[in-house]
């Protein structure tokens, strides 16, 4: 995409914690469409705020830090998938709510978690090797060696939701059981996050 380093930057800073709001509304301002959809996303999730909210900055210190790393990974999913599959936006954002609300169970962040499910599908979304973006990604190596398929936690919650992706119900069993998870939790969470991940669409869009 046009501003590939732009994003790259993007996400290695919501990658951080606490993230620096100033970095973010530079990087962010430095996007066009970026900022309209974020000020979209914005207006929508805070109706009951008095005024319409009209800079980046105000949107991001009225959100809260968890609330930013979700609103502006779907407006830049938004961005990148805006003349392609609609089910590809579809896909980006469950999986990562769908990894955020496995993250207790793992004992990890779901913050972390959130942004390992979209970076899962940075290769779709920039249209190009896995390999290759992690190489200029600037997280941290837990991170990148669970996108790579190494045995750890985080690896499992992207095999999982592979599984449930792939209609593959003998291989989520086997990662139910490893989790110690109760019969159906798994297709509750997955349920939820598909249901999360229409209602972003809806704010998303035009």
């Amino acid at each position: 995409p046009q501003n590939y380093f732009v994003y790259l930057k993007l996400i290695a800073e919501l990658h951080r914690d606490p993230t620096s709001l100033r970095k973010i509304e530079k990087l962010i301002s430095a996007d066009a469409s970026l900022c309209y959809r974020v000020l979209r996303l914005a207006n929508s999730a805070l109706q009951g705020h008095a005024g319409m909210i009209s800079t980046i900055r105000e949107a991001l210190l009225l959100v809260g830090d968890d609330a930013v790393r979700k609103m502006v990974t779907v407006a830049m999913a938004g961005a990148l998938t805006a003349h392609r599959s609609p089910a590809l936006i579809s896909m980006v954002l469950s999986r990562a709510h769908f990894c955020e609300l496995l993250a207790p169970a793992l004992s990890l962040q779901p913050a972390q978690l959130y942004l390992l499910g979209m970076l899962s599908l940075l290769d779709a979304l920039f249209e190009m090797p896995l390999s290759r973006i992690l190489e200029t990604l600037p997280i941290t190596p837990a991170m990148k060696a669970a996108l790579a398929g190494d045995d750890s936690p985080r690896s499992l919650a992207l095999d999982l939701v592979r599984s449930l992706e792939a209609c593959d119900w003998i291989g989520c069993e086997k990662i139910q059981h490893r989790l110690g998870l109760a019969e159906g939790a798994i297709a509750a969470m997955y349920a939820q996050s598909l249901r999360w991940a229409s209602t972003m669409i809806g704010q998303e869009l035009p």
